[in-house]
């Protein structure tokens, strides 16, 4: 059986996708992250945090929300 591991979800992504990878984070490890990311076959983005663990900080939340509602706004465009 095959581990609970994103990098074996990551090639039956098929839309666009924005990873976060903190290099503190103990449950999702950055080299994991790092190998879903690069399986992508589809339009991507990964923003690096350096401390933000596995639990997001509210700077860096403000920043990805503001990010998610731009592509909805955009993709909800006529």
């Amino acid at each position: 059986m095959r581990d609970y591991d994103s990098v074996n979800f990551a090639p039956r992504l098929r839309r666009q996708v924005l990873f976060t990878l903190s290099v503190t984070d103990r449950i999702c490890p950055p080299p994991g992250v790092s190998a879903a990311f690069h399986q992508l076959k589809t339009t991507k983005v990964i923003w690096n945090y350096l401390d933000a663990g596995h639990v997001s900080r509210p700077d860096y939340e403000a920043g990805f929300s503001d990010e998610v509602l731009a592509y909805v706004r955009s993709s909800n465009s006529p």
